[in-house]
C-alpha cells in the first residue's frame, strides 16, 4: 500500500512557474524611471551639505589653530617680559629676600606673577586723564641747585645709622632691610626707631585708590607715614607725609617737614625736602593721589596702575624713578602709618630687682 496519499509528487502547490507576480515587466521599468529623478536630487543634496559641513569643520580646526598658535606668542612674550623685570630688579641685596610666594608683604614674593598681572592690566587699562591735569599754578621756578633742606641731601651724605631700627609690625614687599635703616634715619628725630604699622598694601587690600583713602584714615588720626612705592621696572621710591592720606579735593594740606625719597640708580637713598617755594605737599581727591606742585614729584592714578614722577619746585627733585621719562606703572605700593618709639619706663631692670632684694633683706 501507498502511503502517500497525494499522487501528485510535485511538492510546490504554485503550478506557475514564474516567481514574478507582475505579468508586465514594463510596469517596473517605468516606475524606477519616474522615481530617479527625486532620489538624485535628494542624494546630490546631501553630499553638497556633507562637502559643507567638511569643509566648515577645516576652517573651524584652522582658526582654533591659529588661535593657539597667538595665545602661545602671547604667553611667551609676558613670559620674556617678566624675565626682564625680574632681571632689572636682581642685585645682591635682594638676592636673599625673592620669595616665591611668601604671605602678602613679605619681600618681593610672586614677583613674576605680579608683574604679568601688572602688564596685562596696564595694557587693558585706558589712559588716565587725571595724571595729566592742567597744571597747578605755583610760584616761579626756583634754582633747584641752591635750594635750603631741613637735612643734608641724602644723595651726598650717608645717613646715620639710628640706635634703635624701626619696629615693624607686618612684612613689607617693598622695603628691605637697607631701606628701612636708612628711611628710618631720614625721618624726624621723634619718630626713629618707632612703630610703623601697615595701614595699606596694594598687594593685600587691592589696587583701588578708594581702598586707600578707606583704610588710612578709617582711625580718623592723623598719623604720618611713609608712602612706599615699587615700579615695573624695579625702581623704589615714595614719599614721607605729614598728614594721613583722606580724600580732600582739590585742597593742598600737610606741613614742611614732608620729603620725597628715591632708591633708584643703586646709589642709596636720595631725600628731597621742602624748599620752601610753595606749600603743596600733599594732594588727595577721588581720581588722584599727589605729592608736590608743578608737574608732580609723585602722582598715581585712582586704579593705582599708572603715575608720573616729574620735577616739583616743592621739593627741588628729579624723576625719582631715574628713568628718561616721567611716567612709570605701578607694581606694589604700601602706606605705614609711624608712631614715635615708646618710652622704656625701666632702663635698667636690674636696678628695681637689686632694689627689691635691699628691701627685704632690711
Amino acid at each position: 500500500p501507498n502511503p502517500n496519499p497525494n499522487p501528485n509528487p510535485n511538492p510546490n502547490p504554485n503550478p506557475n512557474p514564474n516567481p514574478n507576480p507582475n505579468p508586465n515587466p514594463n510596469l517596473n521599468e517605468s516606475s524606477r524611471n519616474n522615481s530617479d529623478p527625486i532620489g538624485e536630487a535628494a542624494q546630490a543634496f546631501l553630499l553638497k551639505g556633507h562637502a559643507a559641513l567638511l569643509e566648515a569643520s577645516r576652517a573651524a580646526q584652522d582658526a582654533t589653530a591659529s588661535l593657539s598658535a597667538n595665545l602661545n606668542s602671547v604667553i611667551e612674550e609676558n613670559r620674556r617680559r617678566s624675565t626682564s623685570s625680574e632681571a632689572r630688579i636682581d642685585s645682591p641685596e635682594m638676592e636673599d629676600v625673592l620669595l616665591s610666594d611668601d604671605p602678602p608683604g613679605s619681600g618681593f614674593g610672586g614677583f613674576s606673577t605680579d608683574v604679568s598681572l601688572a602688564d596685562a592690566l596696564a595694557a587693558a587699562a585706558p589712559a588716565n586723564p587725571n595724571l595729566n591735569p592742567e597744571p597747578v599754578p605755583t610760584p616761579p621756578a626756583v634754582d633747584t641747585t641752591a635750594t635750603t633742606l631741613e637735612r643734608p641731601p641724602r644723595g651726598e651724605l650717608t645717613p646715620p645709622t639710628p640706635s634703635t631700627p624701626a619696629q615693624l609690625k607686618s612684612r613689607s614687599g617693598i622695603l628691605l632691610a637697607p631701606h628701612l635703616a636708612e628711611l628710618d634715619a631720614a625721618l624726624p628725630e621723634n619718630l626713629r626707631g618707632g612703630s610703623w604699622a601697615l595701614r595699606y598694601s596694594m598687594k593685600r587690600h587691592g589696587a583701588s585708590l578708594a581702598a586707600l583713602y578707606a583704610r588710612c584714615g578709617a582711625r580718623g588720626d592723623d598719623a604720618p607715614s611713609v608712602l612706599a612705592i615699587a615700579d615695573d621696572e624695579g625702581a623704589v621710591f615714595g614719599a614721607y607725609a605729614t598728614h594721613a592720606w583722606r580724600d580732600r579735593g582739590a585742597e593742598w594740606y600737610g606741613g614742611g617737614g614732608t620729603f620725597v625719597f628715591s632708591f633708584a640708580g643703586g646709589e642709596g637713598l636720595k631725600v628731597f625736602g621742602a624748599t620752601g617755594a610753595d606749600e603743596c605737599y600733599q594732594r588727595c581727591d577721588a581720581g588722584t593721589i599727589c605729592v608736590g606742585g608743578g608737574d608732580g614729584a609723585i602722582r598715581v592714578d585712582a586704579e593705582l596702575l599708572h603715575g608720573r614722577c616729574g620735577a616739583s619746585p616743592t621739593f627741588g627733585n628729579g624723576v625719582l624713578t631715574g628713568a628718561a621719562e616721567p611716567s612709570f606703572r605701578c607694581l606694589r605700593l604700601e602706606v605705614w602709618a609711624l608712631a614715635a618709639p615708646s618710652p622704656n619706663p625701666n632702663p635698667n631692670p636690674n636696678q628695681n630687682q637689686n632694689q627689691n632684694q635691699n628691701q627685704n633683706q632690711n
